[in-house]
């Protein structure tokens, strides 16, 4: 369990995901910060086979709704693997907050970031 809960976390975190919560646990939480993504964005992770609870306010703080990927022992090196994937597709469409501190040691690509800053220009 702790192999699959450190593998899984050093992955979202290079992708440049913003992640929070004890480094050891097995509920590992990715913030979404936009409420009114989190039943579209529950459903579309349901329909490529991955089971998360998401939470918002008043669960939350109204900008910090999450996603919570629930580790288990039970997990294949492959099964997060393929969660790994997924998420390269969908963390640009989906406009998923990319952590401007993790990205330099990422490889990605700055100019295809959408970082906090042009996510505002955007929305508001």
């Amino acid at each position: 369990l702790a192999w699959n809960i450190r593998y899984f976390r050093a992955h979202l975190h290079q992708m440049g995901l913003i992640i929070y919560g004890n480094r050891d646990s097995p509920v590992v939480p990715m913030i979404l910060y936009m409420p009114g993504k989190l039943i579209a964005f529950s459903r579309l992770c349901l329909d490529r086979g991955l089971g998360v609870v998401v939470v918002g306010f008043p669960a939350t703080a109204l900008l910090t709704s999450r996603c919570r990927f629930c580790i288990s022992a039970g997990h294949t090196k492959e099964m997060l693997d393929k969660a790994e994937r997924w998420w390269h597709e969908v963390k640009y469409p989906w406009t998923i907050l990319i952590s401007p501190s993790s990205t330099r040691h990422a490889n990605v690509q700055e100019d295809n970031l959408i970082l906090p800053s042009a996510w505002r220009a955007h929305y508001v």
